[in-house]
């Protein structure tokens, strides 16, 4: 199985300065209260109470005589008490978001109506308005009801919004209420690096099939990284740690992407990088039966998946899978070959006697009462067993694979598969349809 990384994730270059300014104020100042997360991760949250930043909810909880801004900024007012307190304000807001908070002051002094593409009850959202005086508004949907006030209006956005949801945002504003504006000035406030993080998200989709987002639940870039992984189709999980993997989710899959939000460590994404390389060991492991892999061999991962007509049945996969091992460059390893959903394959070795009566036996143990076949049932639907021949009973069942798996060596790109030519298929669920993996597994 490959690991994949997107080409950007993780800190953004805001974030990355908040926490080393912080990090360096309490080296030089000693505890300080943080009014709020710095950023909305819980694992920096921890690394920081550690080094004596605490979290307050505002300047009335302050018991150190420093205080942090977080990356997302705060309302001038907090800043004025503060200084009013004597307390000394460590300000870690992030560069853009201070041109943000800027640029809507300026906007709102000449006259225009400031609107804000983003959440308003996100952290930045808040203090950005608080710059307009109190008279700018915050909306994510262009047509909610909105009272416009001047004839000026003013759009910016939320900078963890991505430049194309913000493009559609303005293109249905103007569509909607052009006709009560007389001068609209649009200034692309998103974040680059955000964007970025975006778009690589994209590009990796198309290079995997499960994608791992990496981040706080409460960090909204990393909520929406999760949306814009999902929307591209590929099956996405967002973490907050590695111990949240669930190993089910790399069942049958050839490559997993592993992407971040701005606000996630790098321990973070290095700790789901290294858990997904040991579930990928352990499940090798787990299929060969060989115990340790050694440390010289890099496995990949290739499947076929066989899909079979209703009923039991042979399939001879010799070819089949023998020919993928060669495409695939997969010269030494294994073939796992297991099933889907209660349909079972057994593999068979022709030149045993006794199958078809062998399976009777066992269906009447295991089978629910209304799917039984007799033994004339098997010889009918078995009629190409080999080569147009009739199935005599001269065969034995020797391993039953419900769900499990078993491995059969790769040696030099070819399956050693030796007497056991075929899988044989029988119907324990006649609503679904029937289902074989061959997963190949080697360097």
């Amino acid at each position: 199985m490959k690991i994949k990384k997107a080409k950007a994730l993780g800190f953004c270059f805001g974030v990355r300065r908040a926490i080393e300014v912080v990090e360096r104020g309490a080296e030089e100042y000693g505890p300080i209260d943080s009014l709020g997360s710095i950023v909305h991760n819980p694992e920096v949250v921890k690394r920081l109470a550690v080094k004596g930043v605490d979290v307050v909810n505002g300047l009335e909880h302050v018991k150190n005589a420093t205080v942090a801004i977080t990356a997302h900024g705060t309302r001038p007012e907090v800043m004025q008490e503060a200084a009013a307190r004597g307390l000394c304000v460590i300000d870690a807001t992030c560069p853009i978001v201070r041109k943000l908070q800027k640029m809507a002051q300026r906007l709102q002094a000449d006259g225009f109506q400031v609107l804000i593409y983003g959440d308003e009850d996100h952290p930045e959202v808040r203090a950005v308005l608080a710059w307009t005086n109190g008279d700018g508004s915050a909306l994510q949907d262009p047509e909610a009801p909105l009272a416009i006030r001047q004839r000026k209006v003013a759009l910016l956005s939320q900078t963890t919004k991505s430049e194309e949801s913000f493009t559609a945002f303005v293109a249905k504003f103007m569509t909607k209420r052009i006709g009560s504006i007389n001068e609209l000035r649009i200034i692309n406030t998103t974040c680059p690096e955000t964007e970025e993080r975006y778009q690589a998200a994209r590009e990796l989709a198309k290079e995997c099939d499960l994608l791992i987002v990496v981040g706080g639940r409460n960090s909204a870039n990393t909520r929406k990284l999760t949306d814009t992984c999902a929307a591209t189709g590929v099956e996405s999980h967002q973490v907050e740690t590695a111990s949240e993997i669930d190993p089910a989710w790399l069942m049958d899959k050839d490559s997993v992407g592993v992407t971040a939000g701005a606000s996630t460590p790098d321990e973070s994404i290095d700790q789901v990088v290294q858990h997904l390389q040991d579930l990928a060991s352990q499940r090798l492991r787990a299929l060969s039966g060989q115990g340790e892999a050694l440390p010289s061999v890099k496995f990949s991962f290739r499947r076929l998946l066989i899909r079979t007509d209703k009923g039991p049945q042979f399939i001879d996969i010799t070819d089949r899978v023998a020919g993928l091992a060669q495409e695939s460059n997969i010269r030494n390893g294994f073939a796992i070959a297991f099933t889907r959903h209660t349909t079972a394959a057994v593999r068979i070795n022709e030149n045993e006697p006794m199958l078809l009566r062998d399976m009777e036996e066992f269906l009447r143990k295991v089978a629910p009462a209304h799917i039984y076949y007799s033994h004339n049932d098997f010889s009918r639907r078995t009629a190409n067993m080999s080569d147009g021949e009739q199935p005599n009973g001269h065969s034995h069942c020797q391993q039953l694979l419900l769900g499990a798996s078993e491995a059969i060596p790769i040696v030099a790109g070819q399956l050693l598969l030796g007497q056991w030519q075929r899988l044989f298929l029988i119907e324990l669920d006649r609503g679904r349809e029937r289902e074989v993996v061959v997963q190949l597994v080697g360097e």
